[in-house]
């Protein structure tokens, strides 16, 4: 770890610039919130979306599903092997996902502020930076000292491949419009993944790790270091790296595995369906019972997401607005913090009363019938209340 200082006096003037600017800030992510707590309640469900699905499987003529919202479980299959440019030997893979690391300098800065009695502030910024492994590793440009903290671009980039034709029982998949995955490894040495918002053609892999790597899927050469489930490119080793050096691992959809695919019968292929302006085209490992449960999943973690990321959005909001007053007080010995740490807590108070009564609002348009119940309930008990006086 290394520790670089900056120190700065910001004049009482220029302070109270900055918060008002914070100010106007404050109003704008405020204002936002509301808009994206009321969106977030009437965002489309996927899972319900597919509920509603033809299961091909349980027909017995197809021709009537042309053009509908259709749902097909069984065994993906491909004939083209598949592997990529660089270590992966082409194998049974309809989908490889390849995700590169490279060992780098990372940035953390933290800023204290001492008040001073003639109005004036102190900052005081330590600039920490640490080696990390890194799927997207900082610009040394963008940091404060980037003379002894240099990062090269990293060498070999992430990507999805897939084999351009593939079928999921005798139904042709449209492998162009698979776009993207709902979720990606999050490391070369753990099982975590990160989520990908977004709609559209979406694969979701199996949850099995990273592909175990050997001498007869993967090819390495020169310095490459081959370990069970990473390659190791550069000039140190994978246990004492240097800065620059990579690590490239694979997750896979293997032919032959059991899947669920999402999407509208177009003769005899699967292609996107497009429902209330939103596509859906969803490949899913598993039964049609899973695939829903894992799309029900996902709409429920964005869900929460979004209502966590539009409560922030009004507190932080709340804070930034009161900004100028606390800069008039800041200097009071005593009082500043005081009044400081009574924002805060004020508007965490009400930033959640607020978020929690826009949520419940939100649901109640979005859902007519729930709307409906809400006011026979309160207008039933207004007229109970109404006859006991």
């Amino acid at each position: 770890m290394r520790e670089q200082y900056e120190v700065k006096s910001v004049s009482w003037l220029d302070e109270f610039g900055t918060a008002l600017l914070a100010a106007i800030l404050g109003i704008l992510l405020f204002l936002g919130s509301f808009v994206v707590l009321v969106w977030n309640e009437g965002r489309l469900n996927l899972a319900t979306v597919a509920q509603t699905a033809v299961d091909l499987s349980a027909i017995v003529n197809p021709a009537k599903a042309q053009a509908k919202l259709v749902s097909v479980t069984d065994r993906i299959t491909a004939t083209t092997p598949l592997g990529d440019d660089r270590f992966l030997l082409p194998g049974k893979y309809v989908v490889v996902d390849r995700t590169v690391q490279m060992y780098a300098w990372d940035e953390e800065r933290k800023t204290e502020r001492r008040k001073q009695l003639d109005g004036t502030e102190t900052q005081v910024t330590i600039y920490t930076y640490e080696t990390r492994w890194s799927s997207n590793p900082e610009k040394s440009e963008n940091f404060k000292y980037s003379q002894n903290h240099r990062n090269p671009p990293k060498a070999i980039p992430d990507q999805l491949l897939k084999v351009s034709a593939a079928k999921v029982g005798r139904y042709t998949l449209d492998m162009n419009s698979f776009s993207r995955l709902s979720e990606r490894r999050a490391s070369c040495d753990s099982t975590g993944f990160i989520a990908e918002w977004g709609e559209g053609g979406a694969i979701h892999l199996p949850q099995t790790g990273h592909l175990r790597l050997t001498t007869q899927n993967s090819r390495i050469s020169g310095t490459a270091i081959r370990t069970d489930h990473y390659i190791f490119q550069g000039v140190g080793s994978p246990q004492t790296p240097q800065i620059g050096d990579i690590r490239v691992c694979y997750t896979v959809l293997p032919v032959n595995t059991q899947v669920t695919v999402f999407g509208k019968l177009n003769q005899n292929q699967i292609t996107p369906y497009l429902h209330q302006n939103t596509p859906l085209y969803r490949l899913l490992p598993g039964t049609r019972e899973a695939a829903i449960a894992t799309l029900q999943k996902e709409h429920t973690m964005w869900t929460w997401i979004f209502r966590g990321a539009g409560f922030l959005m009004m507190w932080f909001g709340l804070m930034l607005t009161g900004s100028p007053f606390s800069v008039f007080t800041a200097a009071i010995p005593g009082v500043g913090a005081f009044i400081e740490s009574f924002l805060m807590a004020s508007s965490l108070i009400t930033a959640f009363v607020l978020s929690a009564a826009t949520i419940l609002l939100a649901m109640l348009l979005h859902h007519p019938i729930a709307l409906l119940l809400a006011i026979g309930v309160t207008v039933g008990t207004l007229l109970l209340f109404r006859r006991r006086i």
